[in-house]
């Protein structure tokens, strides 16, 4: 089967799924596992070449509903199999693994990949379940501030981690203002950015932030605006790779299980 994905995400699943080698095609900012540099190029996450891909006869392709709807309606146009559920929950990411694995006739991949995902998740409920859930907040953005909703997965995967969050309105993301912050006053901050021993992350191909908060310190992102809320007092700080929780692939298991030992450790 000829396949073709626009999402790293997907791109990270059908190699763990064994489909490597099915894999005709990804977009610039597919970089893990390495491998996928070496597969032909698309185009970019936020615009892949629909007349590419379909030169290219692809039998199934991997898509965002909401990033590719243009895409994937020129696709469907030319009778192109277009895979894209929405995903909104971490077991809705699950689902679409074992989906995908069907799809493919890799029914085997269900066994020996996605049910072990399923336990470890399983695991941490468990290890989580009446214990202390700490207040926790995800800063995506800083100005204005901006927080997963929860539609997106991160919220789930917090929540499953152990943690408690902001109640917002029922949507992806969502942005806040200081006075709610402070009310809520969350005990652990979560943000995409580095420690200043880690090495400053390679801008993404395409990204127009002149200051993205992937490249960003702690003392750059976390100013005197939050200095009253208990996380920054007690110092409890942790940036966390968007490989690890913003990307909805095989890695976000491993994020849910590193939140859920900050979240023990309040």
């Amino acid at each position: 089967m000829k396949i073709v994905s626009l999402v790293p995400s997907y791109t990270e699943i059908l190699f763990s799924l064994g489909l490597d080698r099915e894999l005709i095609g990804v977009t610039e900012h597919c970089d893990f596992p390495l491998e996928a540099k070496n597969i032909e190029k698309i185009g970019t996450f936020a615009n892949p070449d629909p007349d590419k891909i379909i030169d290219m006869t692809p039998e199934l392709v991997c898509a965002d509903p909401a990033l590719h709807k243009k895409a994937i309606k020129q696709l469907r146009d030319k009778n192109v199999e277009v895979f894209s559920p929405w995903l909104h929950s971490v077991n809705d990411v699950l689902q679409s693994m074992e989906d995908l694995a069907t799809l493919s006739c890799q029914q085997q991949a269900v066994l020996d990949v996605v049910k072990p995902l399923r336990e470890r998740v399983g695991r941490v409920i468990e290890g989580a379940s009446g214990k202390y859930r700490p207040r926790v907040f995800r800063v995506m953005n800083d100005v204005p501030t901006i927080t997963p909703g929860p539609y997106a997965v991160q919220y789930d995967a917090i929540k499953l981690a152990g943690g408690t969050l902001m109640p917002m309105e029922d949507t992806a993301y969502v942005q806040v203002t200081r006075e709610e912050l402070i009310r809520f006053n969350p005990e652990i901050l979560l943000f995409c950015g580095r420690r200043k021993s880690d090495p400053k992350r390679p801008r993404c191909k395409g990204c127009l932030s002149k200051n993205p908060m992937c490249q960003r310190e702690v003392d750059e992102i976390i100013t005197n605006q939050w200095s009253g809320v208990n996380a920054v007092r007690d110092d409890k700080v942790y940036p966390l790779s968007c490989d690890v929780l913003c990307r909805p692939g095989v890695r976000l298991i491993a994020g849910i299980e590193k939140l859920n030992k900050y979240f023990q450790g309040v």
